[in-house]
C-alpha cells in the first residue's frame, strides 16, 4: 500500500476495493488535512520518523479513514512510520489486515514500520493477523521513536565479501 508513485492511492484502491465506496475520502485534501493534528513527522538521525496517533474504533465505518491516514503518512516519505494505538478501543479484523498490509508494503519500499501502544485487548488479534510476518511493537510511542533513533545511529552490519578466494 506504500505510495511508491505519484498515484499511490491507486495502489490502495486496488488492494482495498471497498475504498471505492467512499473515494472522496482518499482524494479530498480536507480529509487528509484532518490528520494534521494526529500525524507528527520529526527528523531522525538518518531520516524522518512519522508518528500517526490513532484513537477510537477501527471498524467498517472508519476503515476508509484509516486508509486515508496511512496514505497521508506514507506520502510524507518517512524513513520510518510508527502507528500509535493506545487510544484504540476496538479494532476489527479488516483494520488489522490493513495495518499488516501497510507493514508489508512499507518493508517492500524500504520504510521502517512499527506499532506502539497496542493494548492487551488488541494484542492477541494483532499477533494472529501478523502471524506470517514479524510484528514490531513497542509499549509506547516514545519507546518506538527512541528505539528507531538508536537503530538509525547504529553502524550498519559488516558485510561478508562473496568474492573471497580460496587459498592456493
Amino acid at each position: 500500500m506504500v505510495v511508491a508513485s505519484a498515484h499511490g492511492d491507486d495502489v490502495v484502491r486496488r488492494r482495498y476495493p471497498e475504498s471505492f465506496l467512499m473515494p472522496s475520502l482518499i482524494d479530498d485534501p480536507r480529509v487528509a488535512a484532518q490528520w494534521a493534528d494526529r500525524l507528527h513527522v520529526a527528523p531522525g538521525p538518518a531520516g524522518c520518523i512519522a508518528l500517526l496517533s490513532l484513537a477510537g474504533d477501527i471498524d467498517a465505518l472508519t476503515l476508509p479513514l484509516l486508509c486515508t491516514a496511512l496514505v497521508t503518512a506514507l506520502e510524507r516519505r518517512p524513513a520510518h512510520l510508527v502507528v500509535d494505538m493506545p487510544e484504540i478501543r476496538y479494532c476489527g479484523v479488516r483494520g488489522f489486515v490493513l495495518l499488516a498490509a501497510t507493514a508489508r508494503a512499507s518493508a517492500a519500499n524500504g520504510i521502517g514500520y512499527a506499532v506502539s501502544g497496542v493494548g492487551s485487548h488488541l494484542d492477541r488479534a494483532a499477533r494472529r493477523i501478523w502471524s506470517g510476518q514479524q510484528l514490531i511493537c513497542y509499549p509506547t510511542a516514545a519507546a518506538a521513536v527512541a528505539a528507531i533513533c538508536e537503530q538509525q545511529l547504529a553502524p550498519p552490519p559488516a558485510r561478508v565479501s562473496s568474492s573471497t578466494r580460496a587459498p592456493r
